[in-house]
Parts: C-alpha cells; structure tokens; sequence
C-alpha cells in the first residue's frame, strides 16, 4: 500500500522487511493519522489434505483525526472473516460512526488480536506432528 503525497506530511514510523514495507504511520495537520499496514497471519483451513494452516493476509487503511472524518478500509481477501464479524458485533447499528464508539487506535488492537493467537496454535500443531516424525523416525531405527 501507498500514501500519496502531503505537503507537510511527516513520516513517523516505517518498517520494512524485504518484501516490503510492512507499516507506515504519518501525521499530517494538527493531530491527523494516516496508519497503513498489511498483516500476514496464520488461518487453520478445512483442507483434508496438505497443510492444515494457509497464510493469509488483510490490508489495513485508517485516517483519523481532529475534525476530520475518520476513514477505515479493510481489504481482505475472505468473504466472511473472524475480523468482519468482530467488528460487526462493536458496529450493530449501521449509523454507528468509529469516532462515536471506539478511541481510533482500539481498532488496531482488535485487528491484530483478532489473528495473532493463532500462530501459537499453529506452531503448537507444528510441533505436535514434528513430535510424531521424530518418534516414528526413533521407532523404525531401532533405537526407541
């Protein structure tokens, strides 16, 4: 993702790894944010076959600030996601504004613990089944 340019934008933060940049943070204005970032996490998917987790991603696009109309954009690539439900549960009332019910940076909070637990159930079943090998490996050498 992209900002375009603003005359008195000044980067915050950016992290970058080498497939690219990972987050950007600027603040433009008096007290106005732009954060843009794409996550990368773990999803345990219904295959029967292959791998029991896919790596999925969510594009993250959020501009808030004083007097200014906050903009919120998510691009996922999954029709109905752990996340669109979660926000949908804080959102009943399509009316509702992020502004009115939610400080801007509790959105990201949500979003980022929406997905992060599953890696540590994703490394536990690695683990879980390198265990197996290792024990099958052991049983048929003769050593176990």
């Amino acid at each position: 993702m992209h900002f375009g340019h603003r005359s008195g934008c000044q980067n915050l933060l950016t992290v970058s790894d080498p497939r690219g940049d990972l987050a950007l943070y600027r603040i433009y204005g008096l007290m106005n944010i732009e954060i843009c970032y794409q996550l990368k996490y773990i999803e345990k998917n219904d295959h029967k076959q292959g791998a029991r987790w896919s790596e999925r991603q969510v594009g993250v696009y959020h501009r808030f600030g004083k007097g200014e109309k906050a903009i919120l954009i998510l691009l996922h690539t999954s029709p109905s996601t752990e996340l669109q439900r979660r926000i949908e549960n804080l959102f009943p009332n399509e009316k509702s504004s992020i502004k009115e019910l939610l400080p801007p940076l509790v959105l990201h909070v949500l979003i980022l613990s929406t997905y992060l637990d599953n890696w540590r159930w994703a490394l536990q079943d690695y683990a879980q089944r390198c265990t197996q090998k290792v024990r099958k490996i052991i049983a048929s050498s003769g050593h176990g």
